[in-house]
């Protein structure tokens, strides 16, 4: 089974964090929310790390999300320059894409832009393999664990 969370920006220029089955967890985030943003790189690779040190949970560890691949490249590449400079995020996606078919494969479907706004990231997410089957219980399990993120993150940017 695979579980998504994701930020989302609207029309409406708010944001949610909504599953890939379209079920919105949380509602109301900021809409000057910028996947480039340094300290955005590192808040969402912690939401990655606590979801894979969930017992509750259960995804598979040995699956890396997009963000693991990112960063591991980054850190391989600079000599451990983490987070990514905002200016230069799009290029270390684009290369990393360019380069392993395995992130390029991950990362399809998991930042969408729009040209027309200058490539700016509209929305980003990261999908995991649980191994639970989807059930309610399960979803339970999700929806608290968004909600346990957001009472961690700052007000400046709930998840």
């Amino acid at each position: 089974m695979q579980n998504n969370l994701g930020l989302v920006r609207s029309k409406a220029d708010e944001a949610k964090i909504e599953s890939r089955t379209g079920v919105e967890l949380i509602e109301g985030l900021l809409p000057e929310f910028d996947l480039t943003s340094p300290w955005t790189q590192q808040w969402l690779l912690e939401v990655v790390r606590a979801v894979k040190s969930s017992e509750d949970l259960k995804v598979k560890q040995n699956e890396l999300t997009w963000i693991e691949m990112l960063h591991n490249h980054a850190t391989k590449t600079t000599g451990n320059s983490w987070p990514i400079e905002s200016s230069l995020f799009t290029s270390y996606v684009e290369i990393l894409e360019s380069q392993d078919p395995d992130f390029a494969s991950v990362v399809r479907g998991e930042i969408g832009t729009r040209l027309l706004e200058g490539g700016k990231p509209l929305y980003e997410s990261v999908t995991f393999t649980a191994f639970e089957s989807p059930s309610r219980t399960t979803f339970s399990k999700w929806t608290a664990f968004a909600d346990s993120m957001n009472l961690r993150s700052p007000n400046t940017f709930p998840i």
